[in-house]
């Protein structure tokens, strides 16, 4: 029965290939010469029972010849000795095709997501003090900078302070202005401004750390303008511009403040919007009261004093204030330079416009630094004195702040007629000798009580000066003269004529004595000393200081002095300070005229 099935599917194939449907697919016909048995018909199965050939497989039904038939149904196709084509492509023992890729002992994909443990990031074990991979590109504590782009400016007006702006927050790399050099480094800032028609805008920058930030202040007209309104021209940890407006109509402009090195530190920025000062004469002068002053500029200042520029001292065109000073009121001006360009503030106080007798003055010969200070104590009625301030060079246009003070003090400082003791039967320190030599202390003669501590023993130093102290003590040689109260100043420090003195063996003396009337005191001489180190120097000095039992005062006189303007006090500092150093009192700082042989400087407690 199996013949009869690959007969029945070759005849099947045959007339599915035939061109002519209609013919020999219907029949049972048997070509090729072949004979029926007697009685059997084509359609009856059982003529299939038996092979043709006992050792072939029957053929199929051969098309009709009147069937026009492919080369492959040729008779010589069914050679008795080749297999039978319908066995080729049939192979009883392999799988259905639908079970290819079918394979029952894999797992099923859907059972991959239920492994969700096997990969999950959470399990992933990570060090104690490893961030969490998300937290890697976000600083937590970090708030989001709002003006590290010129379109986010930050808008400020006259009187602001943004105190802590961080610039490492900032990744902005700023343009330096067209022939001014500047770090390419990221962290600039930016903010926006209102200046109105004929106003002067003024920015200044203070860096938290002294020595670790340097910053440019640019001034710019609008963002992605690469000029520049103003700048300053180098870094520094305080810097300032300034820039006015000379339109007719009120300008909107833009403040960059740019690193100068990749080392940086927050910084405060302080902006003043004003009129242009008009304490450029003495006339216009800016009352002062106690308090500060911020962004002060000399770029406007135009005149030039003589006044108070003893000791070969320059100054730069001046601005002008006054003060009023009570009697027996201190006065303390302090000066500190906010621009990065170099320079030191000079500070004097003369006794009005019209004058120049000077009252107080820094520094004459500044020693370098950024301030500057002067303190002036009124000895009589209340009056007004006037405050110049310039640089210590011919030209500036550098930024500074102002600080006044005023109030009463812990002693009274006035002038008394000159009355020098004589001073025979004097007892000699006798290692008080030489240049910069201080002495082991002495027992004081009597109680006394110093910026109201008590004390017990004084010493002296060659260089013009004493201190006194609870215990035993000692002076050293200490030079550079500074106005006092000063840290390094010597402590509990009375100084007539704070200077670099010589005492020459021989004819210079240092002596003491206690002296009766008309109140009883001790006088400490410096007798017939000069100015460091000996030689042929014609300058000769004797002064004395006088601590009197009752009340506690203290004076200097001065009994000869040449004619040198060094030997008047130019280059000296006179004045007193506590232990501390953080209260004194200055007479004169390298001031000429200072010490005087016609009038004596007095020291009376207040408490």
């Amino acid at each position: 029965m199996r013949r009869i099935s690959l007969a029945r599917r070759a005849h099947a194939l045959l007339c599915v290939a035939s061109l002519t449907l209609a013919v020999g697919c219907g029949s049972r016909t048997i070509s090729g010469g072949l004979d029926l048995p007697d009685g059997a018909t084509p359609d009856d199965p059982s003529t299939f029972d038996a092979p043709v050939f006992p050792d072939q497989p029957v053929a199929v039904d051969a098309v009709s010849p009147d069937v026009t038939a492919p080369d492959v149904l040729r008779p010589d196709v069914f050679r008795p000795d080749a297999p039978a084509p319908t066995d080729i492509p049939v192979f009883p023992d392999a799988p259905a095709p639908t079970d290819i890729p079918v394979f029952p002992d894999a797992p099923f994909p859907p059972d991959l997501p239920d492994l969700p443990d096997a990969i999950s990031p959470p399990d992933v074990p990570l060090p104690p003090d490893r961030p969490e991979p998300v937290d890697l590109p976000v600083v937590p504590d970090a708030p989001v900078v709002p003006n590290d782009t010129c379109d986010r400016a930050v808008e400020v007006r006259d009187g602001t302070t943004l105190r802590g702006e961080d610039p490492a927050r900032s990744r902005t790399v700023a343009t330096p202005c067209p022939g001014m050099g500047g770090a390419s480094v990221p962290g600039a800032l930016f903010y926006t401004v209102d200046v109105p028609a004929g106003q002067t805008l003024t920015a200044s920058v203070m860096a938290s750390v002294t020595g670790r930030g340097f910053y440019y202040v640019r001034v710019l007209p609008a963002c992605g303008d690469t000029s520049c309104l103003a700048a300053t021209p180098t870094p520094g940890t305080n810097a300032s511009t300034s820039w006015t407006n000379v339109a007719a109509a009120a300008r909107r402009v833009v403040i960059v403040v740019a690193p100068g090195s990749t080392v940086t530190v927050p910084f405060d920025l302080t902006v003043r919007v004003r009129p242009p000062p008009t304490n450029t004469t003495c006339a216009g002068a800016a009352r002062l009261t106690s308090g500060a002053l911020v962004g002060e500029t000399l770029a406007f200042a135009r005149e030039v004093s003589p006044a108070c520029l003893a000791f070969g001292a320059s100054s730069g065109p001046v601005l002008y204030y006054t003060a009023r000073v009570g009697e027996g009121e201190r006065l303390t001006v302090v000066a500190r330079r906010t621009s990065s360009t170099f320079y030191q503030p000079l500070v004097r106080v003369i006794d009005g416009c019209a004058s120049a007798m000077c009252l107080a003055s820094s520094a004459a010969t500044p020693m370098g630094g950024d301030t500057s200070r002067v303190t002036w104590v009124n000895p009589g009625a209340a009056r007004d004195v006037v405050v110049m301030v310039s640089s210590n060079t011919a030209t500036s246009d550098g930024t500074f702040d102002l600080t006044t003070a005023l109030g009463a003090t812990p002693y009274r400082m006035s002038t008394v007629p000159p009355a020098c003791d004589p001073m025979t039967g004097a007892t000699v320190v006798d290692a008080a000798v030489g240049d910069d030599v201080g002495t082991p202390s002495l027992p004081l003669p009597f109680a006394f009580r110093y910026f109201g501590t008590a004390v017990t023993t004084w010493s002296v130093s060659t260089n013009g000066y004493l201190q006194v102290w609870p215990a035993p003590g000692m002076s050293t040689g200490a030079l550079g003269p500074v106005e006092l109260p000063a840290s390094s100043a010597p402590p509990s420090m009375i100084a007539p004529f704070w200077d670099d003195l010589f005492v020459t063996p021989g004819t210079g003396t240092v002596r003491w004595q206690v002296v009766a009337t008309p109140a009883r005191h001790l006088t400490i001489e410096w007798n017939n000393v000069t100015f460091c180190c000996g030689g042929a120097s014609p300058d000769r000095l004797t002064f004395q200081a006088k601590l009197f039992e009752a009340p506690n005062a203290i004076e200097f006189h001065y009994c000869s002095l040449s004619g040198a303007a060094r030997a008047s006090g130019a280059n000296a500092s006179i004045g007193i300070q506590d232990a501390t150093a953080t209260q004194g009192l200055s007479w004169g700082i390298r001031r000429a005229g200072a010490a005087d042989v016609t009038a004596a400087v007095r020291f009376a407690p207040t408490m």
